[in-house]
């Protein structure tokens, strides 16, 4: 979760570019193998060696939140509930560990980057009304996916079930099984590249 931050512009395609950059640095096994993507070390090993962040577990960050970055201070704070899920490896919870990486990968690099007066200006320009491609939640959301259901892996894998004669549900329930994903978050990557649900 970022709050009051309008991120630079970014198209479904930038993020997967910049997801598999990230991928081919840490876990290059996992953009050739179809494999389930080690999220607790992406974020207690992977991203502190690459961008110095580190994992600080709190009793509670709120109701209902698992997880956010806090950029200026190097870390992603968890609450103790919420790394406990990722650690039973919980879907969900394995989306949100992913979602706050993305927020490290990309948009901790722009805020350090940037001059905080720009920040500053950009969120008064826009007082919450941020466009879609520059609103740092949706890109972490797709970016959650794409780290999570690599597409070098995950089209040829679907492809491959599609010539099987596998059904939209059968190949839902065989991405969350090789991935390690829920059904929601399998659905929303197959409609990304371009496949619905049956009527």
């Amino acid at each position: 979760m970022f709050h009051s931050f309008v991120a630079e512009p970014r198209s479904k395609t930038n993020i997967e570019f910049i997801t598999q950059k990230y991928l081919k640095r840490t876990f290059p096994d996992h953009l050739v193998k179809l494999t389930r993507l080690n999220v607790e070390r992406l974020l207690d090993v992977k991203l502190y060696q690459t961008h110095n962040f580190g994992i600080e577990i709190v009793e509670s960050l709120g109701e209902g939140v698992e997880a956010l970055t806090e950029p200026f201070d190097g870390k992603i704070k968890f609450s103790k509930e919420g790394w406990n899920k990722l650690i039973q490896k919980r879907p969900r919870s394995l989306f949100t560990g992913c979602h706050e990486a993305y927020h490290v990968i990309d948009h901790s690099e722009q805020l350090l980057r940037t001059d905080l007066e720009v920040v500053l200006k950009r969120i008064i320009l826009y007082r919450g009304n941020i466009p879609t491609y520059q609103d740092p939640e949706w890109q972490a959301l797709h970016g959650a996916g794409a780290l999570l259901m690599p597409l070098p892996t995950f089209i040829p894998f679907v492809n491959k079930l599609q010539k099987r004669g596998a059904k939209f549900f059968d190949i839902l329930r065989e991405i969350t099984r090789y991935y390690g994903v829920s059904q929601q978050a399998a659905e929303t990557r197959l409609a990304k590249i371009g496949m619905k649900k049956n009527p």
